[in-house]
């Protein structure tokens, strides 16, 4: 599904926010017990007037990021929603275009 319908999808939970290290190493023991080694959509969104990155739930990103490469996508050449994806056996963060299909992954409240 597309970002939008992810978002849609997640409801009133929202689509996944990751804040700290042990977030992101939850969600990847998670990832990998379901044997998912594809992009699945998170709840980043980056703003196209501004360029900052923010969750769609909630505040923009704080100071824990994990972005591929250690920094943010480029505002001119982003694509605007976020996955995480497996590069050299680990997850990280990275832009796909929003209208892509993914798996998604959903707060859990």
């Amino acid at each position: 599904m597309s970002w939008e319908d992810a978002l849609d999808y997640c409801n009133a939970p929202g689509l996944l926010r990751i804040e700290s290290k042990d977030d992101q190493m939850e969600t990847e023991r998670e990832l990998r017990r379901q044997k998912i080694s594809e992009p699945v959509w998170i709840g980043l969104r980056q703003s196209r007037l501004f360029g900052f990155w923010m969750w769609a739930n909630g505040p923009n990103v704080g100071s824990w990021t994990n972005w591929k490469g250690g920094r943010q996508p480029e505002h001119q050449i982003s694509h605007h929603c976020g996955v995480m994806e497996k590069v050299d056996g680990t997850f990280k963060w990275t832009d796909k275009n929003c209208r892509s299909t993914f798996r998604v992954l959903c707060e859990i409240r």
